[in-house]
């Protein structure tokens, strides 16, 4: 209540409300409520929305929760004025709700060119943790399970420190699977590097430390096939080559950028693609500075520009 008076006082005629910030569907549905009987519009921002990002974190699709979930967030929906999908396909899925087409509009991610493009190294990362000369293999994120660790991560990291003489890895994040990091961190006799506080604003010195930017992420739900993680955007703004798993809203992504490479969800998979990176790296990074601009069409900036327009537009 106090915040929608506050947003009333100001004198704002829209509410743009992003689901990072809100993940209780049956609270924000009377946040929502309140919102439109002021008068004011609501662009409702799911980035992961409620009940797919559940199924994906292992929640059964046919279960009393996931049933309560998808009407709640059906509800919350109805209610808003424009809702925004950071991918075609998260569009499409929230089509099949039953929302009319007009009333979703796809924004797509992008990085914070100010932040990754303008802004220099802050912290040596290599230098720091001793990967200077080896071959970094980067992994950023939430540390949980249907993130690809246990699946593609772990086994990878096992199989590369046997079969390349020079490899090393940085890993940042934290979550539940941390203490599987820190078992293999003991086994291996590449290096592998925990940095535990990786905050959004150091990401880039994070990102520039890695030669190849892994990203496996879990295709096995209709959410999976959907995503495609901010983190791809910022590696390839910074030129780094990504090696992600393939799925429709990847393999869309990869038909622009040169430097996102796609694999099986398996060890084998990304292993084979892996090595196809390797043996043309040099190729792949030209490639990717020819790309730039590019880039740059796809920034954080850009994309708030064109939200912005588009909103204006649906809204009036």
């Amino acid at each position: 209540m106090l915040a929608a008076s506050r947003i009333h006082l100001a004198g704002c005629h829209a509410v743009w409300i992003s689901g990072w910030s809100w993940r209780s569907l049956d609270t924000l549905r009377r946040f929502v409520v309140l919102l439109r009987c002021l008068g004011k519009k609501v662009i409702y921002d799911p980035i992961d929305p409620v009940p797919e990002y559940a199924e994906a974190r292992g929640l059964a699709r046919n279960s009393p929760l996931f049933c309560r979930l998808a009407g709640e967030a059906r509800r919350v929906y109805g209610k808003c004025d424009l809702i925004l999908a950071v991918t075609e396909e998260l569009r499409q899925m929230l089509l099949a709700t039953g929302l009319a087409p007009e009333r979703v509009l796809t924004a797509h991610w992008g990085p914070d060119v100010e932040l990754f493009l303008e802004t220099p190294l802050q912290v040596d990362l290599r230098s720091r943790h001793n990967l200077e000369g080896k071959l970094v293999i980067g992994w950023l994120g939430t540390m949980s399970p249907f993130k690809g660790i246990q699946e593609i991560l772990l086994p990878l990291f096992r199989e590369l420190s046997r079969s390349l003489p020079n490899v090393g890895f940085l890993v940042g994040g934290h979550g539940s699977l941390l203490s599987e990091f820190q078992t293999l961190q003991r086994e291996l006799p590449a290096p592998l590097v925990l940095v535990q506080d990786v905050p959004y604003d150091t990401a880039p010195d994070f990102t520039r430390a890695v030669d190849v930017y892994v990203v496996p992420t879990n295709p096995n739900t209709a959410f999976g096939q959907s995503i495609t993680p901010v983190k791809i955007f910022d590696a390839l703004a910074l030129g780094i080559p990504v090696l992600t798993t393939e799925t429709a809203a990847t393999r869309r992504l990869s038909e622009k950028f040169s430097g996102l490479h796609l694999a099986d969800y398996t060890v084998d998979g990304y292993l084979r693609s892996l090595r196809r990176i390797l043996a043309d790296i040099a190729g792949i990074r030209a490639r990717m500075a020819a790309e730039c601009g590019l880039v740059r069409a796809y920034s954080h900036q850009v994309v708030s520009r064109e939200i912005a327009e588009a909103v204006e537009t649906a809204l009036a």
